[in-house]
Order: C-alpha cells, then sequence, then structure tokens
C-alpha cells in the first residue's frame, strides 16, 4: 500500500512541477546571481500525509552553482532514522553549457551514521559533486518516508544562505483528513492557498524572487532576514502517548507523560543521598551537594535512539550505569532531588537561539536542564558537565518547563552588560635594551568568565598559545603563569603571567614609541557601508584596563596621550593618563551596551567601534634626557 502511495504521489508530484529552469547558467537573469555563489533555481517541496502519524516527503530542487563559494548548495542531504527513511533518491549534473554529464543514484549515496552522540540509530545520505568546473546546475529529486511520529513537518526556509538567490519554490502539505495543521511564518512569505477535494485540505505557500545579500555585522537571526515557514501537526502521537501541540500547556502536558514514572530510584540510592544531606540545614545546601554527586558520579552522551530521543532513560538505569543525556541527566536529578523533598522541572531550551516563538507552541528546543523554584528565585541546573553551581550558564534564554500542570514558558534572568566584567593590570618596565617586560594579572567574570573557564585544563604549551592570541603582541615569551578560578554563582578567574617582548616598542635612537595597552584587540572593526537590517547586539560586557609604565632611567615623558570620554547610544569608552613620579599609569573603561538598535544608528555604531580600537592603540613618547635641546 505504501508503495502504491509513492507512485500515485510521484504521479501527481511530476504533474505541476514546471522544468523551466534555466541549465544554461548564462540565462538566469543578472538580478539573481548579483551578490551570489548560488542560485536555488526551482524548490518543490510536499508533504503528504498518509495517516495521523505517517506521511511523505518529496521535494524536486534545481540549483546553480556559480563559484566554489557556493559549491554547499550543490551537495545532497537527507537525515534517516527509525523515524524517517530515504526510500529513493535521483539526480542529474549539468555543465557549463546546460549538457547533461553524469546520473546519480540511490548507490551513488555515502552513509555517516557519525553524529554527535555514542548511542544513535541515526545516518545521513549524502553526495557531493566533485566538478572542477563552475558554473554548474544540480538537479536532485527524493522521497522520504516518515514512520510512526510526525512530531514537526519540514521547515520551509528555501534561502538557506545569504549568499544563494532563489527564484522560485513552493512548499505544499496535503492533509488527506488524517490532521490538522498551524504554522508561523517569518520574513515574508504570505498567507496558504488552501484548496479541498473530497481527501481534505491541502496547503500551498511560494516564495519567489528573493536575492542573494552582503552579510552584515551583527544581523538579527537568519530565520528573520529570510522567508521562512514552521509547520506542526496539532495533533500526534508517538509510542502511544497521544499529544496536542496547541499551546505550550497541552505540548508540555506530552512532554511531562513522556517523563512520568521514570524518576524511581533504588533503595541502595535513597540511602546515598539521605546520607549526603540529611545533616545539611539548609535547602540550598543539600541541592549544591547533590549536584556534586550527580556531575562527579555521572558523563554525558546524547542518545537518540527511537523513543530514546525524546524519552529520557529512567533515574535507575542512569545510576547503574552512570552515564545519560541531557534529558536522562536532568531526570535523574529532579529524582534525586524529590528524594529528599525539594520539587524540580526538567526544562527544555533552544542553546543556539535565546528566544522562542512564544506563540507558536512546536518542538524547538534541542537541550534539557533543571529549574529548581527557590522562595526568592529559580537555580537553574546544567546536568551535562559541572558548572558554577548557580551560576546561569543559558543566561538570557526562553525556558520551557514541564510540569504536573503541563508546560510553563519562562526566561532565565540574563546579567546585566557591566556585571559581565573583565579587569586587566598591568605593570611594564623598560631595560636598557629596548626589551619590555611585565607583569599581568588578568581577572574574568561571569560570562567573561567562560572563555578561560578551561584554562586549568590545558597542556603548558597549550596555555603559552593562549595568552598569546589574547595578546597584541607577536609572539612574546611568556613565563610564570598561574591560574586559579572560583566557581560559585557569580564564578571569575585570575590568570596571571609575566611577558618580555620588543613588538610594542619603536626605538628611533632619541625617542620610544611605546603602546601602552598591548592587551587588548579591541573590539570588531566594522566596515563603513549603509546599513539595511536592525542592528543585533546579543551580548554586552565591561572591560577595565589598569596599566603601569616605569620610565627607564635616563629617559623624560614627553608626550601623554589625552584623557578621552566616548558617549555613545552602543557604549562608553573613558581613558585616563596620570604621571606619578617616574611612572606614566593609564587607565581604560569600556563598557559594550547589548540590545537591538534601529539600522539608522549603524554610523554611530561605526564611529563607536573605530574610535575605540584607535584609542586602545595610542602610544606614550619617551624621549633621552642627553637629547632634550636636541630636535
Amino acid at each position: 500500500m505504501i508503495k502504491k502511495n509513492l507512485w500515485v504521489l510521484s504521479l501527481a508530484f511530476m504533474s505541476f512541477f514546471p522544468l523551466n529552469a534555466q541549465y544554461k547558467p548564462i540565462d538566469i537573469p543578472e538580478y539573481f546571481t548579483r551578490n551570489a555563489d548560488a542560485v536555488l533555481q526551482a524548490d518543490r517541496l510536499e508533504f503528504s500525509f498518509t495517516g495521523e502519524n505517517n506521511g511523505i516527503e518529496r521535494e524536486i530542487t534545481i540549483t546553480t552553482v556559480l563559484n566554489k563559494n557556493g559549491k554547499e548548495y550543490g551537495f545532497f542531504f537527507a537525515y534517516n532514522d527509525s523515524f524517517q527513511e530515504l526510500v529513493s533518491f535521483k539526480g542529474i549534473i549539468y555543465d557549463k553549457n546546460g549538457k547533461e554529464i553524469k546520473k546519480i543514484s540511490k548507490n551513488d549515496l555515502k552513509i555517516t551514521e557519525y553524529n554527535e552522540g555514542l548511542a544513535s540509530d541515526g545516518r545521513t545520505y549524502y553526495y557531493t559533486p566533485q566538478i572542477g568546473q563552475y558554473p554548474y546546475t544540480v538537479r536532485y529529486e527524493h522521497e522520504t518516508l516518515y514512520k510512526k511520529r510526525i512530531i514537526g513537518l519540514p521547515i520551509f526556509i528555501p534561502q538557506k544562505g545569504n549568499n544563494i538567490s532563489v527564484i522560485n519554490s513552493v512548499y505544499s502539505i496535503a492533509l488527506n483528513g488524517f490532521n490538522t495543521i498551524k504554522y508561523k511564518s517569518l520574513s515574508g512569505i504570505k498567507e496558504p492557498v488552501i484548496t479541498r477535494d473530497k481527501k481534505g485540505d491541502t496547503y500551498s505557500w511560494s516564495a519567489d524572487s528573493i536575492q542573494a545579500f552582503t552579510e552584515e555585522y551583527y544581523a538579527p537571526p537568519f530565520a528573520e532576514i529570510t522567508p521562512s515557514l514552521y509547520v506542526v501537526p496539532v495533533r500526534f502521537a508517538f509510542k502511544n502517548l497521544t499529544g496536542d501541540m496547541t499551546d505550550w500547556k497541552t505540548y508540555g502536558n506530552w512532554l511531562y507523560a513522556l517523563q512520568e514514572g521514570r524518576d524511581k530510584l533504588p533503595e541502595e540510592l535513597k540511602l546515598k543521598i539521605h546520607e549526603l544531606t540529611d545533616t545539611c540545614k539548609t535547602q540550598i545546601n543539600k541541592i549544591k551537594i547533590l549536584y556534586d554527586y550527580l556531575v562527579n558520579n555521572t558523563r554525558y552522551i546524547s542518545i537518540q535512539i527511537g523513543i530514546g530521543g525524546l524519552q529520557p532513560m529512567e533515574a535507575t538505569e542512569v545510576y547503574k550505569t552512570g552515564f545519560g543525556d541531557c534529558k536522562g541527566l536532568s531526570n535523574y536529578m529532579t529524582a534525586i532531588l524529590k528524594e529528599v523533598g525539594i520539587t524540580a522541572y526538567n526544562t527544555i531550551i533552544n542553546t543556539n537561539e535565546k528566544k522562542l516563538l512564544k506563540d507558536f507552541a512546536s518542538a524547538q528546543a534541542n537541550h534539557e536542564i533543571v529549574a529548581v523554584p527557590m522562595q526568592k528565585d529559580t537555580l537553574w541546573l546544567e546536568c551535562t558537565s559541572k558548572e558554577p553551581f548557580g551560576f546561569r550558564t543559558h543566561a538570557g534564554h526562553d525556558v520551557l518547563l514541564i510540569t504536573p500542570d503541563g508546560g510553563k514558558l519562562s526566561t532565565i534572568p540574563d546579567y546585566s552588560d557591566q556585571e559581565n566584567q573583565s579587569y586587566i593590570r598591568a605593570d611594564i618596565s623598560i631595560n636598557e635594551n629596548g626589551e619590555i617586560s611585565g607583569f599581568v594579572n588578568e581577572i574574568n567574570a561571569l560570562k567573561q568568565f567562560i572563555s578561560t573557564s578551561n584554562f586549568d585544563l590545558l597542556k603548558p604549551d597549550e596555555k603559552v598559545k593562549f595568552i598569546r592570541k589574547r595578546l597584541n603582541i607577536i609572539n612574546p615569551d611568556i613565563s610564570n603563569i598561574e591560574y586559579t578560578k572560583v566557581e560559585n554563582e557569580r564564578p571569575f578567574s585570575s590568570l596571571v603571567y609575566n611577558f618580555k617582548t620588543t613588538q610594542i616598542l619603536k626605538n628611533t635612537g632619541k625617542r620610544l614609541f611605546i603602546n601602552l595597552n598591548p592587551f587588548r584587540e579591541g573590539i570588531t572593526q566594522l566596515p563603513q557601508k549603509e546599513r539595511i537590517r536592525p542592528i543585533i547586539i546579543p551580548y554586552g560586557f565591561h572591560d577595565t584596563d589598569s596599566i603601569t609604565l616605569t620610565i627607564p632611567s635616563g629617559y623624560t615623558l614627553e608626550s601623554i596621550p589625552q584623557n578621552i570620554e566616548i558617549y555613545s547610544p552602543f557604549g562608553t569608552f573613558t581613558t585616563r593618563y596620570v604621571k606619578q613620579d617616574n611612572k606614566l599609569i593609564a587607565r581604560y573603561d569600556l563598557i559594550k551596551y547589548s540590545g537591538k538598535f534601529d539600522a539608522s544608528k549603524y554610523n554611530e555604531l561605526y564611529e563607536f567601534h573605530k574610535h575605540v580600537n584607535q584609542l586602545y592603540q595610542v602610544k606614550a613618547v619617551l624621549k633621552k634626557e642627553s637629547d632634550s635641546t636636541t630636535q
């Protein structure tokens, strides 16, 4: 029956697919090749329900690869697991003259079973054309069978990157009376055309004439820039567990049902838990002891086999094996907290995107953590790795708490820009040979702590390379490295070292020109150009530096940089230079604001970055005393 359905669908699909692509790239209109490394000439994506939890996806694409920078758009990929199967594939490659040069069958596809987890039934079919001359065109046609699980339907984003144009694309979903859907369109996809016949409704969306564009710094998320469409079935079932995607509450009910009853613990573990916590006087101490117990006695692996991709391992299994994925470890954490009377909730989150589409309940998450409601606030526990206890690793992200009353949206409180601090104190001296040496202490806190949090795990030579990369100095000698960190709710690290170099000093014989702050590379150097899209700065921070230069014997300070104050919608920057006896003290204070800003503000952002970078490079001038009367 399935094979018959596939054959019927193939005929129907081919009947509306217009084979009018320009296989000779020279015939593609210039509008679509401007700023482009590839052109998607045609894309026909159809999904047809063959049951409430079964369906067939079929797609035909015709893509012209204009140069080597666009070759990835000529690749073919199809992910398979126990719930979706690639059942047919064929392809054709055309040269720059539109001449067919190769036919491709399913037997030509390569298969990789590599994935991020150690336990997975997933595999990927792929094909990468080996064509030496550009441009060329590839035409792919494939069918994928969905079996016993449809939680989300194929996402429709015709433009896969900024450097590909799209001439025409169509997405069609045939319900065939088996289900209802809901959808969310972004960035210009219009309302669907809905047709009805005796089998049911068919929804069709189209996106045409999408031009490639030049990337911009601090751009909005790609899905907000290019036309994109998200579609999910309202009803779904998975291993006989029926779900409802009407809203976050009903979706959360289904997720809770998946984990219900999987928090049972063996007696020996219960005894261990009480042995660890019964003498604790506060709830927070109990939570910390149990969190430490979990991260010290388990390890993370990704599990994507069957329902394991969605349902957590039983807590007893995690205890016995000593491993679990994010769902299993989070469920284990909530289970051991429950044993000592502490309520906690498994919580899903998207680690790649801060914001969920709050008005569109759907499977948007890719990770799971634990939320522990407290009297005044909530503890957020990352269970796949040992994080500083109480530190909000995913600060600012939207989350969905999975509770007995259904899903509850929340947002992990973010840190202010000023709290994400980095402080550098340095003492610099110059010897008679013009060699500069110094002592440096760099302290990083909260989000800036993350950049140095694993420094202690590096090998000695790796530590030297790490420090050199953070300096605006070419291959300095690094010695006497010391590193300490404090891992609590406000973690910070201290990195201490000595350095020697001649790179930041210019000696003209009479004068020495010295860069006072080689410890900051500055902030992103932006191009001066017209801005098209809003400015999104996701991460704010506060850098402060105090550098003391000891003026060598026989020299006087001829020139000190000016004190500067800059105030901008994007941040503030101040410099102070003070001479005290034979020392010059230079102080820098930079605050960079996060936020969303109108495109019309781009020139102010450009000027702010330019001036900050210039001021980080200013030099002091020292002059030999014996030459005080000589020009």
